[in-house]
């Protein structure tokens, strides 16, 4: 896509499902393609507290690569999510349908949460942190 979100040609490559969650609604995908990335997002597995300045990554209502800054303005946040009770991060970055599944970084430019709820009628978000990611990734995450 350019700057102005106007897809300017499609990539795509082989992928299977490594490993996945209901409960989380996610999955990790492998790529079967000759693919080389020149850096790998660096991930924080600590835990974020209140007033942290976070940013937001995502493509709200197709506007491809939005970002948005904000606070985290509840570190700890557990909620079911209709596969189980499970802890998320409430943030207050602006982002809207279509941002789900994008990154939620901390200030030094590092992966701690994936975005995946807005809260109705508030201005604040939930992120899943990251660890439950890496936890999946490991085949850990119950």
């Amino acid at each position: 896509f350019d700057s102005e979100g106007n897809e300017i040609g499609k990539i795509t490559y082989e992928a299977v499902v490594y490993n996945y969650s209901k409960k989380y609604d996610v999955a990790i995908l492998a790529v079967t393609s000759d693919l080389k990335f020149s850096e790998w997002v660096r991930i924080n597995t600590k835990p974020v507290e209140f007033g942290d300045k976070v940013y937001t990554i995502g493509n709200p209502h197709m506007w491809y690569g939005a970002i948005a800054e904000g606070t985290v303005a509840k570190p700890k946040v557990r909620i079911d999510a209709g596969g189980g009770d499970i802890q998320v991060i409430m943030h207050s970055t602006s982002s809207a349908a279509g941002s789900s599944g994008g990154g939620l970084f901390n200030d030094n430019g590092e992966l701690i949460a994936l975005t995946n709820w807005s809260v109705p009628d508030t201005p604040y978000k939930l992120a899943s942190p990251i660890i439950n990611f890496v936890r999946l990734l490991n085949g850990t995450l119950v």
